[in-house]
């Protein structure tokens, strides 16, 4: 590191500053404070110096220069003297065009300045007005998000794509899941630490977001069938007329002497998943039918009678609104009733109320229901 220097002001110099009247050479600080804006309007910053070269070389006598000398000469005795000079802005950051920056000379050591060299030095404030900050562009945040829906409702999931955007920024999505169609999901935009990066898009990008956070709507979703007016008549009539279908053979196997005469359709019952609740079976239709058989006693016909149901699970709305319905699945009712004979079993009920209370009481912890059944 270089060494301070030890200067020998000239006798004619020494006798000038201790007779009165005898003035030293002006210099006015503010001449040589150099002042630069930088970066974009409203986060503007700003750079400065003293250059303290030129003032050497403006008054190169008053600073012990006399006759030949070099612009080392001039640099070194910047370099020794350059430690005596200190200004300070009073704001240095967040500037925007029109703004005044005060610079403050209060901690330049003058009077050390002027004991070795025949100056007087003039260090009032200096007030700059902020100029030539460019204009920050707007942008959209978001331009380059998309927030994708998939799953099926209400248990439907958000999943947030920010590919693309802008390096240190961060997006965060309020709601992401048990989503269903009609559904509202914001995305917040951060910076890296979770904190408004207006500043930094400013500073960085020189661009201001015109927004920090947007609203999606869900849409897309396949749906379970949430009532059973969700679920159009021609699909009921399929699933009624298969779970007919599925009792009829299942009255192939019966003993000769029953006979199944004739199927009365009842009503329907629909069961549905509560609020918070994502079971293995969302929704049930159910389709309930009275059974009127014959059985032959005797070489005598008794009329007997025991309920039975058709079961369909799962279904589902398309976004096209098409409804799903696997036909496939239904199964009828496995529960066993003795018949009139009592040495042969019917797979149904012998009332409404058994019925009800083991298809639809049993599932009540965490499925509401409708019903038809009168």
């Amino acid at each position: 590191m270089k060494s301070k220097k030890l200067f020998f002001i000239p006798a004619a110099a020494v006798l000038c500053l201790l007779m009165a009247g005898c003035g030293g050479t002006a210099v006015d600080l503010n001449d040589y404070l150099e002042v630069e804006f930088n970066g974009y309007n409203s986060s503007g910053t700003v750079e400065y110096s003293v250059d303290v070269e030129s003032m050497i070389e403006d008054n190169p006598k008053a600073f012990g220069l006399d006759g030949d000398y070099s612009d080392y000469d001039v640099s070194d005795l910047a370099y020794d003297i350059e430690d005596k000079f200190s200004v300070e802005p009073d704001k240095d950051e967040k500037l925007s065009n029109g703004d005044t920056v005060t610079f403050s000379w209060k901690k330049t050591k003058t009077e050390s300045l002027e004991e070795i060299f025949p100056i007087k030095i003039k260090a009032a404030d200096n007030k700059i007005e902020v100029y030539d900050l460019d204009e920050a562009e707007e942008f959209d945040p978001f331009e380059k998000v998309s927030v994708l829906f998939e799953g099926t409702a209400p248990g439907g999931k958000a999943k947030l794509d920010a590919s693309g955007v802008l390096s240190g920024l961060s997006y965060t999505i309020d709601n992401y899941e048990k989503l269903k169609n009609g559904d509202k999901v914001t995305v917040t935009v951060t910076d890296s630490y979770g904190k408004d990066p207006s500043e930094m898009l400013l500073s960085e990008y020189g661009k201001i977001p015109t927004s920090l956070e947007k609203e999606y709507t869900v849409e897309g979703l396949t749906s379970y069938a949430a009532k059973l007016d969700d679920i159009p008549k021609e699909t009921l009539e399929k699933i009624c007329a298969q779970t007919e279908d599925s009792v009829r053979s299942d009255s192939t196997g019966w003993h000769k002497s029953f006979k199944l005469d004739n199927m009365e359709f009842v009503g329907y019952y629909f069961l549905y998943a509560k609020d918070g609740f994502e079971p293995e079976v969302f929704n049930s239709v159910i389709c309930v039918y009275k059974v009127n058989t014959t059985v032959n006693i005797d070489d005598k016909d008794n009329k007997d009678s025991y309920y039975t149901f058709g079961k369909c699970d799962n279904i589902t709305i398309l976004p096209d609104g098409v409804c799903s319905v696997d036909l496939s699945s239904i199964r009828i009712a496995n529960h066993r009733t003795d018949s009139i004979k009592k040495n042969y079993e019917y797979k149904g009920y012998s009332d409404l109320d058994s019925m009800f209370n083991d298809v639809i009481t049993s599932a009540s912890s965490d499925h509401t229901y409708e019903s038809t059944v009168k």
